[in-house]
């Protein structure tokens, strides 16, 4: 690799590299994030989703659980051009109170809990924000994991993180860069994927 002796390695060229793979990232996105139909047609298909995660033992929620917490309302106000909710019944749990509903992962009672907003268009769907969280129960090695993307007028889009995870921390200041994914590639990633391996690294290991 070349290196290239007049890199701006401040604050300010971190930032403009961050906004370039952030342009990069929603270039790749976009069949992810704009389909036709409506979000009504983009709620029903998150509904069958979960409904079939139910069916396969992944949730501990009944199809019935299902079909009384995942809701589409009316659009969230903080988000601009939104018209549409869909999420998991109820106010923000910003506190993770475990009372509040939320959808439970089988294996561990891992709990789940989302909110997407959407914005329609000329027969077209598309996601402006999302907010999904996995809350993990005691002992695991994180507390939680949460991947958010804020809509496109949102501050961290100005530093390039307007798609970003975050692992056991609320502060934004803890946060990095993430691929923008679907709604089902995060709730797969949810179900199957951050959990034990059972594997243990071994002393020798470097």
């Amino acid at each position: 690799m070349e290196i290239c002796l007049t890199l701006d390695v401040s604050q300010e060229g971190a930032r403009a590299r961050l906004h370039k793979l952030q342009t990069r990232l929603s270039e790749a996105c976009h069949p992810v994030f704009v389909s036709s139909g409506t979000s009504q047609n983009l709620f029903i298909e998150i509904r069958r989703y979960l409904s079939r995660t139910s069916d396969q033992r992944l949730l501990t929620d009944s199809l019935h659980d299902i079909r009384r917490k995942l809701v589409i309302s009316n659009p969230d106000p903080s988000i601009p051009g939104s018209t549409h909710s869909i999420g998991i019944d109820g106010p923000r749990n910003f506190r993770r109170d475990p009372a509040l509903p939320h959808f439970a992962r089988y294996s561990d009672k891992a709990r789940i809990d989302f909110q997407i907003s959407t914005r329609e268009h000329d027969g077209s769907v598309e996601i402006l924000a999302y907010a999904f969280e996995l809350i993990l129960p005691a002992g695991a090695p994180l507390q939680f994991v949460r991947f958010d993307l804020n809509h496109d007028k949102h501050p961290n889009a100005t530093l390039g993180l307007r798609s970003h995870v975050h692992l056991t921390a609320d502060d934004d200041g803890y946060s990095v860069p993430s691929a923008m994914l679907s709604p089902f590639e995060v709730l797969d990633v949810f179900l199957h994927r951050i959990r034990s391996s059972g594997r243990v690294r071994s002393a020798s290991s470097s």
